[in-house]
């Protein structure tokens, strides 16, 4: 600024002082600027590589290493380290250590909250949510653009994990897949429950459509496929069984409630209501009662009347 001379009388203004700051590098020293609480525009302040923020009681900043910054507490005895790796791109590590990050949904006290942990834990990552106290565990869901899949969320009522979405057109709403596979004892998808009932009954799978409206065509609740191909089988709306072949062991084979049975070179057929026609190129075969108290065996096709093939006399 070199050499200059004040005379009196003169002012020296906090305006003035800012001016002549403005822009400049200025050291502050702890203890007695910052401490003091002086405010002094455009300064900019420069730390020793063991030097620190410390609020009285309250916590400390620090930086350990080039590019991050240790968050404690006043006693500096628990920190939590975060780190500039690139540009836009903020870390919490330190070392070896498992880190974690909570966001809370209510807080009281450490006793009594709810929370999201997003964590490492025995070297699993993990997302999920937290409580204690008089907080209450709250569902996990994530979301995107409608299709949502959520834990212990009442999304979908009754579900512990649900996999929903709502107004789409798209085809698959969901889909198990993989490339590449080359076990020599492959098991793609398993369901496994460890069932251990008093008493009750259990279903593994349920395939419960809701038909608000249905379109033309067959309609199933499971098709088996190769490659895409034509079924190898299938089970219509109607629970109608398809198959490119059954083959038969050694012993019986039965199904529903004695309706169906074969066995020791036997077919059994029981009464049942006319069902619907059947899928394109499928027949049923199945007895009913004529109306008068007398077992008939018809056949049904996907056009037509039913065919009679047999009264009994």
């Amino acid at each position: 600024m070199g050499n200059n001379v004040f005379q009196s009388p003169f002012n020296i203004t906090s305006a003035a002082i800012n001016a002549a700051l403005a822009g400049a590098t200025t050291d502050l020293t702890v203890g007695r600027d910052i401490n003091a609480g002086r405010n002094i525009n455009g300064a900019n302040f420069t730390a020793s590589a063991t030097g620190y923020l410390f609020w009285s009681g309250r916590g400390v900043i620090r930086s350990p290493a080039d590019a991050s910054w240790s968050w404690r507490n006043a006693s500096e005895n628990i920190a939590a380290v975060t780190a500039v790796e690139a540009n836009d791109i903020l870390a919490q590590r330190n070392g070896t250590n498992a880190q974690a990050f909570r966001l809370y949904n209510t807080f009281t006290d450490a006793s009594n909250y709810e929370r999201l942990n997003v964590r490492w834990n025995s070297n699993i990552a993990e997302i999920g949510s937290d409580s204690a106290g008089t907080g209450t565990i709250r569902g996990t869901r994530l979301s995107s653009g409608g299709t949502i899949i959520g834990l212990e969320d009442a999304y979908i009522s009754g579900a512990s994990v649900a996999v929903r979405r709502d107004g789409t057109s798209g085809p698959t709403i969901f889909a198990v897949g993989s490339t590449g596979l080359t076990s020599t004892a492959l098991l793609h998808t398993r369901l496994m429950p460890s069932i251990n009932q008093a008493s009750g009954t259990y279903c593994v799978l349920d395939i419960n459509p809701t038909e608000t409206a249905v379109g033309a065509g067959p309609h199933y609740l499971v098709r088996g496929r190769i490659g895409g191909g034509g079924d190898v089988f299938n089970v219509d709306r109607t629970g109608a069984i398809a198959g490119k072949s059954l083959t038969l062991g050694t012993g019986d084979f039965a199904l529903g409630s004695g309706n169906f049975f074969l066995g020791s070179s036997l077919m059994v057929l029981g009464e049942r209501a006319d069902p619907g026609a059947p899928s394109a190129n499928f027949g049923y075969l199945y007895c009913r009662d004529n109306g008068s108290g007398k077992t008939q065996i018809v056949a049904r096709f996907p056009t037509g009347a039913v065919q009679v093939l047999a009264t009994e006399p």
